[in-house]
């Protein structure tokens, strides 16, 4: 419409009415312009808070992972620590060192959930998270506790040895009652409340636990064990800490 009539104003010479008629066309590609920039704008800022409530949600459920990895590996070091003080002694309980020192074996792992994070990344949208949010994120990221003390202590000389020293059937009753369990979802939780191996034959359980007393390697590994246990404990809470700081940044922003 408006092409045809400047070329009618061409046509007969009508150059005030093919100015006004430039003008219009100039205004009218300008507030479109505007427009469609304002509306990617308002798209962009949508997509930014909805990013941010779902990076809340992630780090929500990371903090509560890691709070529970943590104290799984609490009772890790405390099974460790008990089976440390049973060893020194000359005449130990000789269930209570089996269940602990099989205790101190323990490991397990909580994967971080950074699903959102990484379709940010991979559809160039970090504009659109603030940039001290981005730094927070980046640097938790860039160290997983969890997946470290899961490859410290899934090959442990400690973990080895024990676990050659006490009998198969001692060991298939204590992965049934006393280790960690799985709930009607599946999830992992923690350890029992208590550890019972009544009906496990009591000789095997004695064997076991002169077995392990009886060989020196034993308290030599657990003491190095027991010493990365605090060491992880540590590195898992300060991991804790970081999300903690994460999130403080995502409510900040939102």
């Amino acid at each position: 419409m408006i092409l045809r009539r400047i070329i009618a104003h061409f046509r007969k010479q009508e150059w005030t009415a093919i100015g006004i008629d430039f003008v219009i066309v100039v205004i009218g590609v300008f507030i479109a312009t505007q427009v469609a920039e304002w509306s990617a704008g308002e798209a962009d800022k949508r997509r930014g808070r909805v990013y941010l409530q779902q990076l809340t949600a992630d780090m929500e459920q990371d903090r509560r992972g890691l709070e529970w990895i943590g104290g799984y590996y609490d009772e890790v070091y405390e099974g460790a620590v008990r089976a440390n003080a049973l060893l020194e002694q000359p005449n130990p309980n000789a269930r209570e060192l089996v269940i602990n020192a099989y205790r101190g074996t323990e490991y397990m792992y909580y994967a971080t959930t950074n699903s959102t994070w990484n379709q940010i990344v991979s559809s160039g949208d970090m504009a659109l998270v603030p940039a001290d949010v981005r730094g927070a994120i980046e640097e938790y990221l860039r160290y997983n506790s969890s997946r470290e003390v899961e490859e410290r202590f899934g090959n442990s000389a400690y973990r080895q040895i024990v676990r050659r020293l006490i009998s198969h059937d001692v060991q298939d009753a204590l992965r049934a009652r006393c280790s960690e369990q799985n709930d009607a979802t599946g999830g992992v939780t923690n350890f029992p409340a208590t550890c019972d191996l009544s009906g496990v034959d009591d000789a095997q359980i004695l064997a076991s636990a002169r077995a392990l007393q009886q060989n020196p390697q034993v308290l030599l590994d657990l003491r190095y064990q027991i010493s990365d246990l605090a060491a992880s404990r540590a590195n898992i809470a300060r991991h804790t800490i970081k999300s903690e700081m994460v999130i403080a940044a995502l409510e900040e922003a939102q």
